[in-house]
């Protein structure tokens, strides 16, 4: 609960609270909020706190305002470090996510000019292009779309299937 003989505003009292029951689960990923007058009512504070807390939260990327509806819990945004030389299977079961991947199409075709510029190779070289959706824990994630110079990698596209990671391909 809440202290009002602390140092610590209450408005960042409120915000810890708030983030901590969205990350213990209390309130799920796209659940609605309570109103701002149930959170005065249940933590015996003011309008302003509350409206100062959800706001902060909003610009932390916790929350989402949708006029008319309410105030909204953000689906959790996962940091990849760019620089990591770990896939995404790796990647999610190090954050204790089960990671799986659907296969929605794949195809040689020959790179388009700003693909091959990005992989630095000749336009119309053939390339696999991979559309595949990246779940965590049975929920979607992304939407991906990658390209594989077969030049580099001959036969990537024989490999490619439902739950395969790419990463591990690529290793091999």
């Amino acid at each position: 609960m809440l202290n009002n003989g602390s140092s610590t505003p209450l408005y960042i009292q409120l915000k810890q609270i708030i983030t901590d029951d969205i990350k213990k689960g209390v309130y799920s990923p796209t659940a609605k909020l309570p109103t701002e007058n149930e959170l005065c009512s249940k933590y015996n504070v003011s309008r302003i706190t509350v409206r100062k807390a959800i706001l902060d939260l909003v610009e932390e990327g916790y929350l989402i305002r949708q006029q008319g509806k309410g105030t909204f819990v953000k689906s959790p945004k996962l940091k990849r470090e760019l620089i990591a030389v770990n896939g995404y299977s790796e990647f999610m079961e190090s954050t204790g996510k089960k990671p799986k991947h659907q296969v929605l199409s794949h195809k040689i075709i020959p790179a388009a000019k700003p693909i091959a510029e990005k992989l630095q190779i000749n336009p119309e070289s053939p390339v696999v292009e991979l559309k595949r959706i990246l779940y965590n824990d049975d929920q979607p994630l992304t939407f991906e779309v990658t390209h594989y110079p077969l030049d580099l990698f001959p036969g990537i596209d024989t490999y490619i299937a439902d739950g395969v990671s790419m990463h591990d391909i690529l290793r091999q």
